[in-house]
């Protein structure tokens, strides 16, 4: 039996195979227009884009009179017997009961403390309450670390105390004896640093007194002939602005370097992304007192200065995002750290107090009847 036989035409037959995409060079084109559009675009959002300051300033959920403070991101305020935290545009985050009316808040990254007279109430960043604690005497101020909190207290003899509360609550306390304490607060963590003065001295003389966080002294450095207007602290050294000059100092007293400042009245300060600090100065002594602010000083340890003329009525100065902002009735202007003018922008109100801001990047402006946060440009 025989099966038929295939014709074949004497070639050979393949199976089809997948066919191949090609890259046209439009398609490539294409791409890599997208790209650089998209490039463009983020470049525009980030540093190019108008600033407005309609959409940049945001009014808060309460008055002048009212207690608050922020961090680098969190804003805390009390309103009766509630504790308010919300983000910078006043978007609440959370708010829990107090013990009390009215109480005084103080916050850091970690937690964040009210107190009235004679209570403090400690609670972590997400409104947990880590314990209260009870004083005999008059609570004057509290300042927060991550962990611990110091507690400025006025007994009834009329004698000051400091004292810690360490996580669980338990006190510790730090003589004062014979010091007048001008400041104090924690810096990098739960590192805890005293402004002193001596008070049993004819001339002045300031003490800068740092411990970690166990209560260890980790630096004592005395200011002889002159009173501090400010400390800075960097991890290994720190920045003191006296009345007459200012020092950079090593934690154990080695002092590093100097300038004049006689005459002239701190109020803030940059540290640019590459150098050394800049601080800014306006005129002080006979010209203190005056409402409108003339020059600004701007200054490092190692390089020349820069003196910037103000516009007229400037009555408000600060730093912030690595620039110089001033106030003249309802003109913001910015000014680089070379003193050239970079920007000018209208408010809508002209403010009657400004308040510093945790983060560098927003400014709290103040009218009679209303707190505002702008994001600075």
């Amino acid at each position: 039996m025989f099966s038929p036989q295939r014709q074949s035409n004497g070639r050979r037959r393949h199976r089809p195979s997948a066919r191949r995409t090609q890259v046209q060079p439009w398609m490539l084109w294409t791409a890599v227009i997208l790209a650089v559009a998209a490039l463009a675009l983020g470049i525009y959002l980030i540093f190019l884009r108008p600033y407005h300051v309609d959409k940049n300033l945001t009014q808060l959920g309460f008055g002048p009179d009212a207690n608050w403070t922020t961090t680098s991101d969190t804003l805390y305020y009390t309103q009766g017997s509630q504790l308010y935290a919300s983000n910078f545009r006043n978007q609440e985050k959370w708010n829990t009961t107090t013990s009390t009316d009215g109480m005084r808040v103080s916050a850091s990254s970690k937690q964040v403390a009210v107190y009235s007279d004679t209570q403090v109430q400690c609670y972590d960043a997400s409104s947990n309450l880590k314990y209260a604690k009870e004083f005999v005497g008059a609570i004057q101020s509290v300042r927060c670390g991550d962990t611990y909190l110091a507690v400025h207290v006025k007994e009834s003899s009329g004698l000051y105390r400091l004292v810690v509360l360490d996580a669980a609550g338990n006190d510790h306390n730090i003589s004062l004896e014979g010091k007048y304490v001008v400041d104090y607060g924690y810096y990098q963590g739960d590192n805890l640093y005293l402004h002193t003065l001596d008070g049993l001295s004819v001339t002045p003389s300031a003490m800068i007194e740092t411990m970690d966080g166990s209560l260890n002294s980790t630096g004592k450095i005395s200011i002889q002939g002159q009173l501090l207007q400010n400390i800075v602290f960097f991890p290994d050294h720190l920045y003191a602005v006296g009345t007459n000059h200012l020092y950079d100092i090593g934690y154990v007293g080695d002092q590093r370097d100097s300038k004049l400042i006689y005459g002239w009245n701190y109020f803030g300060y940059v540290q640019p992304k590459n150098g050394e600090p800049m601080f800014a100065f306006v005129p002080g002594g006979a010209f203190s007192g005056s409402e409108n602010i003339t020059t600004v000083r701007l200054c490092s340890l190692s390089g020349s200065d820069v003196y910037i003329q103000m516009k007229a009525n400037t009555r408000f100065v600060f730093m912030g995002n690595g620039k110089l902002f001033t106030i003249a009735e309802s003109v913001l202007t910015s000014y680089d750290l070379t003193g050239k003018e970079t920007g000018s922008y209208q408010l809508p109100f002209a403010p009657q107090k400004i308040h510093s801001v945790g983060s560098g990047s927003h400014i709290g402006l103040s009218t009679a009847d209303a707190v505002y946060l702008l994001k600075l440009p």
